[in-house]
């Protein structure tokens, strides 16, 4: 039987043997010839690269940290000299000082500053004696706060800070580098400066704005301030604070940079602009920030801000005068310079403040004199007018020096009223008598009508 199954398989065997062609399925019912040709295979899409990862360091562990003792407070030491300051950090340095004790009130150290600035007024001080800083004091400011910077007058050849400023004050580029060593000037916070570089491109800007603590519409006020709180030299010459006064009227232009202001009260009083910058309107209301200071005695408002005020009414202050003889005014004199003497004069600073109407005749000799007696001739030299207690009157404005005051009235047995204030004293030529210098406002004649 298993000899008769062998015999059946084996033909079997042989017929598969003697196969020629093999067909493979390929899944879909099509045989697949392995001789022939292979269809080719669609490309695969590029698969983006990763962006590596960075290896992450690995982190040592931390050792304990042993507990420290406690260590002794170390003194604070002083800033080195190259480190910059602003000015506000300045002026507590300064204020830490031990403010002198004698008449002249200078307090100076070898306590060495840097800082950045920008110049904008320059103030003579009129004093350069021994024993006094620098008579020059160029205002410097930042966004913190100001401070007078003592400077030699100098000249052009020799370009100290004062004279490079003076130069470059109108055109509002004066930021510089500065090295000093501070100290006090009279109750003020100073350096005395000891290099400055100047440089345009510097990052620094002020407001005096910021630096005004008092706003007041009185002119009163003003003067009150300068009597009790600007401390004047001998030489009549104080730097005060910054103060906003508002509601001024412009009555016009009194000096090259000065100019006369009244409030509602009808007082006076003098915006001083070093920089000759301002374009003040005669008649037109404003108000101006300023800082107070005192030239020879006389108050002034240096004056660094200032806008126009629309839809104020100013009375005008010509109403409201002080009638005086001239013999009168020309007792009103000035202090006399002097290196020993500080006492203060009130009354002679509060004399600025009022306008003044006087009766009088008209006399004519190199400028616009008056006297309470009656010459036929002009008097020939300043010092004779001087001497007969005249008084003389200018002014910058053109609308108030009246040429058809001179031509009809000098020399004429008539007189007129004359409404003016006090604008300064000046010195005689001749004999070392001094004669006042007055801010002529208006004339009318003995009827009280207007010359014009």
């Amino acid at each position: 039987m298993k000899k008769s199954l062998l015999l059946l398989v084996l033909p079997l065997l042989l017929v598969g043997c003697n196969q020629t062609e093999q067909v493979i399925d390929g899944g879909d019912g099509q045989g697949i010839d392995p001789s022939g040709p292979v269809d080719p295979v669609d490309p695969v899409d590029p698969v983006d690269p990763v962006d590596p990862v960075d290896p992450v360091d690995p982190v040592d562990p931390v050792d304990p940290v042993d507990p420290v003792d406690p260590v002794d407070p170390v003194d604070p030491v002083d800033p080195p000299a190259d480190e910059y300051k602003t000015i506000s950090e300045i002026r507590d340095m300064c204020n830490e000082l031990t403010p002198a004790t004698d008449n002249i009130k200078i307090t100076t150290s070898d306590i060495s500053v840097k800082f950045i600035a920008e110049a904008f007024d320059g103030i003579d001080t009129k004093n350069a004696k021994a024993g006094h800083t620098p008579q020059m004091k160029v205002l410097v400011g930042d966004s913190t706060g100001y401070i007078l910077c003592a400077s030699e007058p100098g000249s052009q050849s020799q370009s100290s800070f004062y004279h490079q400023v003076k130069n470059n004050i109108s055109k509002h580029n004066c930021k510089y580098i500065l090295e000093g060593n501070i100290g006090l000037y009279r109750g003020q916070p100073e350096v005395v400066i000891t290099s400055y570089t100047w440089d345009s491109s510097l990052d620094v800007t002020y407001n005096v704005e910021d630096y005004s603590t008092i706003l007041t519409d009185d002119v009163a006020s003003f003067y009150n301030i300068v009597v009790d709180d600007v401390d004047y030299n001998s030489k009549g010459a104080g730097i005060g604070e910054f103060i906003t006064m508002t509601k001024l009227l412009c009555l016009g232009k009194a000096d090259d940079n000065s100019w006369l202001f009244s409030d509602n009260m009808r007082r006076v009083m003098s915006v001083y602009d070093w920089a000759s910058n301002t374009s003040f309107q005669k008649g037109s209301v404003y108000e101006i920030t300023g800082i107070c200071t005192t030239t020879e005695w006389k108050p002034s408002l240096r004056a660094h801000s200032y806008f126009t005020i629309l839809g104020v009414d100013i009375p005008s202050p010509f109403t409201n005068y002080v009638a005086k003889s001239l013999t009168e005014i020309h007792s009103i004199k000035r202090p006399m310079f002097d290196s020993d003497d500080y006492r203060r004069y009130p009354d002679y600073l509060r004399s600025f403040m009022n306008v003044y109407k006087s009766e009088v005749y008209i006399n004519y000799y190199n400028g616009l004199y008056a006297s309470d007696t009656y010459h036929s001739t002009p008097v020939s030299s300043e010092n004779g007018i001087a001497q007969k207690y005249c008084v003389r009157f200018e002014s910058k404005d053109p609308g108030l020096y009246l040429t058809t005051l001179l031509n009809d009235y000098t020399g004429q047995n008539e007189k007129v009223n004359i409404y003016y204030s006090l604008y300064a004293q000046k010195q005689a030529t001749v004999s070392n008598v001094k004669y006042m210098k007055w801010s002529v406002y208006f004339f009318t004649d003995s009827n009280n009508q207007l010359i014009d």
